[in-house]
């Protein structure tokens, strides 16, 4: 990596966000980058006018500003770093004008170049949206997208505002030229295509319908650090982070702190954590008079493991040819009998008078159960073996069942909704005294009702 480019959206030219792009540009010409720097935030830089004049000549219109003069050096560059205050929960006015003309006008692919931000802001609100809309116009560019956790102060080796600021800039910084070698070592070994989607971060309007309604700010992951910023930063609608991946460490640590996966064909990897949370304690257990009488009359076993990969697989195939469709994708299975293989994951199938009619398969972290999908295949199946299942976490000590989706027959099986703070006390409790990975799964457990 040779040269990045240097955007300085401070209108005064002496505030700690000049300091932090310093910071960043001491960083990178330490590591043999050059830096091409324009301060902007004091210029008076107009917005697009969606003239088309840059589709007819190669350049935008306006020519007393330098945007065009970026457009061209941004050809030969390596990348792009913005650093913006933030303004009524946004970049600044000027940046956003800057943004919008150049992305219109540089006339070079930017897949192989490296785009980031560096936002600052008093609340973490603001920071999180200034930060998501930068990061939107390097995602529809194709552009890989540099990030570091700018939601965890207490990663910072001090407790000073102004040095923990200083901090980010330079960890900013040093992941710009760590992507960069890898970057350019791929392109030397004639690699780059296996790793053209890498670090890129595209925000679809896909077909997560609460993502259709508006946009919502989301926090982009570490990839190689299974970290998570604080969900109560997130949006309304549950979605707060895109980015990781599904391996065991990335699962345990999402649901140890209530976070969920989700997943589909074409969207990005994304990480939901609504604060309002469905679960059923194993002591508020109601099980109906018909399926009580049922099991009274038929030998009704529960088997605990006894086919992970089975039960998961029949799961899929209740959904797959759905109009709904479904999340498990053989990545997902794959990642999930990697769960269980380290003792995180559990499945549960029930039996009727020794035939299949039903099981689930799902996590278990500390004392808590996270319920992930059921199937049946006699009437009432999966209801028998949730009701065995929560009879089984109640013996052994279990503090709740996490439904994740509310429905009908869980409310009327004792689900009740709690708060975010509530879900996370008793996860914590649940943590408290954690055994080790390999004893938590439970081999062939076999109850009769």
């Amino acid at each position: 990596m040779k040269k990045m480019i240097m955007i300085n959206g401070d209108p005064n030219g002496s505030s700690s966000l000049t300091d932090a792009v310093n910071e960043m540009i001491r960083v990178l010409n330490e590591n043999e980058v050059a830096t091409e720097y324009y301060q902007i935030g004091h210029l008076p830089i107009r917005g697009c006018m969606d003239c088309g004049k840059c589709l007819e000549g190669g350049k935008c219109v306006f020519e007393d500003d330098p945007v065009n003069e970026v457009a061209e050096k941004l050809e030969t560059a390596d990348g792009l770093i913005v650093c913006s205050p933030t303004c009524y929960n946004s970049p600044a006015g000027t940046v956003i004008s800057f943004m919008d003309r150049l992305f219109r006008s540089v006339n070079c692919s930017l897949t192989t170049k490296i785009g980031a931000c560096f936002v600052l802001s008093r609340d973490n609100g603001e920071l999180t949206m200034g930060i998501d809309i930068l990061n939107q116009y390097f995602g529809a560019a194709g552009m890989k997208i540099a990030s570091v956790s700018f939601w965890e102060p207490e990663t910072c080796e001090c407790d000073d505002p102004e040095r923990m600021n200083l901090e980010r800039a330079g960890n900013l910084a040093r992941r710009v030229v760590q992507m960069g070698e890898e970057l350019t070592a791929a392109a030397e070994n004639g690699e780059l295509s296996r790793i053209k989607g890498d670090y890129a971060t595209r925000f679809y309007d896909g077909d997560f319908k609460q993502l259709r309604k508006r946009p919502v700010p989301l926090f982009i992951l570490d990839e190689h650090k299974p970290e998570f910023p604080n969900p109560q930063y997130g949006s309304g609608t549950g979605f707060f982070a895109v980015g990781g991946d599904v391996t065991p460490d990335w699962l345990a640590e999402a649901y140890s702190k209530g976070i969920i996966p989700w997943s589909d064909y074409g969207a990005p990897l994304m990480w939901y954590c609504p604060q309002d949370r469905f679960v059923i304690l194993p002591s508020d257990l109601h099980v109906s008079y018909k399926i009580t009488r049922f099991m009274r009359k038929h030998k009704v076993t529960l088997s605990i493991n006894r086919d992970f990969a089975d039960t998961m697989h029949r799961c899929r195939a209740k959904w797959e040819f759905t109009e709904e469709g479904t999340w498990i994708t053989d990545e997902v299975e794959e990642a999930y009998m990697a769960m269980w293989e380290a003792g995180y994951a559990y499945s549960a199938e029930v039996f009727v008078d020794g035939e299949l009619a039903g099981g689930q398969y799902g996590i278990l972290i500390g004392g808590c159960i996270i319920g992930e999908s059921m199937f049946s295949l006699q009437p009432d199946g999966s209801k028998m073996g949730l009701a065995l299942l929560l009879k089984y976490a109640e013996e052994h000590g279990f503090l709740m069942y996490d439904c994740q989706v509310p429905s009908e027959f869980l409310v009327r099986m004792g689900g009740k909704t709690i708060s975010y703070g509530e879900y996370m006390r008793l996860m914590k409790q649940g943590l408290q005294n954690p055994p080790e990975p390999g004893e938590w799964k439970v081999e062939n457990y076999q109850k009769e009702w």
